[in-house]
């Protein structure tokens, strides 16, 4: 499990992964637990605020990545949707089948069921959004299944009337063959800043060799808490500009991918008025690494924990990046 410093200033927000059989977590004081992701599906006990994620953990024993906030916590459902809902955020994690309706139109009205909900609540400012669906790599040209998704995504938020700069962090992920497609969703009550990458392209902003509609997301969301920040890094991989980089080198992706991560520490760190090399302790930080071939996990292993640190506050799980040519993508929440 993750250890922070016993004297930290609550920050209001807060992740760690939980391994199994611990029984609890050295998280700051003054912290709640607002719900908890579980990897893998029947593993433990079902909370009601535990989101559970068709992917299956490879090389540790990390069930939970649990999240934390302040002040009271209300878990319920509502239209078959999770609610995790404190003063200051509310989380929401749903499950649709995927059959004979388009994912072009179950995607939006994912999206738009959870943010109705979330508005209504008073909940107005999108921060983070986690996607997986099957087959992502499924299709040819425009009929690609991530392209369809990212057709239904942004329908979804041009109905909202979000700008290009309140588009969420974001993960797209392709699971197994007969997984629903699974969307959750963090929504604070007051804004945060969205930031982009400055090697790369924002997403937003691809040309027309990548679909219809440019993937909405955001590269991290700068999340200003008590005394510090939480970077909530976006699904990150080996891309400089818009194009992929070292196509069937997994060291080559692993490195490309690390780098694109220090450059988010080092401008998040600049618009926090820190010095760009200010990159604070990883070990207190949190990761999801995606790994399409089991098979490389090793690799993939060792190039990560030499930037970022042991491997108890890294979960690696097996799932499909949106390109085929990709095969790894970190994401992660770290302290500025």
């Amino acid at each position: 499990m993750v250890k922070a410093s016993p004297n930290a200033q609550a920050p209001g927000l807060f992740a760690s992964l939980e391994s199994a059989g611990s029984n609890s977590l050295d998280v700051p004081m003054g912290l709640t637990e607002l719900f908890r992701f579980r990897f893998g599906t029947g593993s433990g006990h079902e909370a009601i605020n535990c989101f559970p994620l068709s992917l299956r953990p490879i090389g540790n024993d990390v069930n939970d990545e649990v999240w934390y906030t302040n002040g009271p916590i209300s878990n319920y459902e509502d239209q078959g949707v999770i609610i995790a809902e404190s003063p200051d955020y509310i989380a929401l994690h749903v499950e649709h089948a995927i059959s004979d309706e388009t994912l072009i139109d179950v995607t939006e009205r994912t999206y738009r069921q959870l943010y109705d909900i979330a508005h209504i609540r008073g909940f107005k400012h999108l921060q983070r959004a986690w996607n997986y669906f099957p087959q992502i790599n499924h299709g040819t040209g425009d009929t690609e299944r991530y392209r369809q998704f990212s057709i239904g995504r942004a329908v979804a938020f041009e109905k909202f009337g979000l700008t290009k700069q309140q588009l969420p962090a974001g993960t797209a992920i392709g699971t197994g063959k007969d997984s629903p497609l699974t969307v959750t969703l963090l929504v604070a009550k007051q804004p945060c800043l969205m930031l982009e990458n400055p090697r790369q392209i924002s997403a937003y902003e691809y040309p027309h060799q990548y679909g219809q509609r440019s993937p909405s997301f955001a590269r991290a969301a700068l999340v200003p808490l008590s005394h510090r920040h939480q970077l909530l890094i976006s699904g990150t991989a080996s891309v400089v500009g818009h194009a992929s980089r070292h196509d069937g080198d997994i060291v080559g992706q692993c490195r490309e991918a690390l780098r694109n991560i220090d450059t988010l520490i080092s401008h998040a760190n600049t618009r926090t008025g820190k010095s760009s090399e200010q990159h604070g302790d990883l070990s207190h930080s949190c990761f999801r690494v995606y790994v399409r071939q089991p098979s490389n996990l090793g690799i993939v292993k060792k190039e990560l924990t030499e930037t970022l640190g042991p491997l108890e506050h890294i979960v690696f799980l097996q799932g499909d990046i949106c390109r085929r040519e990709l095969m790894v993508e970190i994401e992660g929440n770290h302290w500025i």
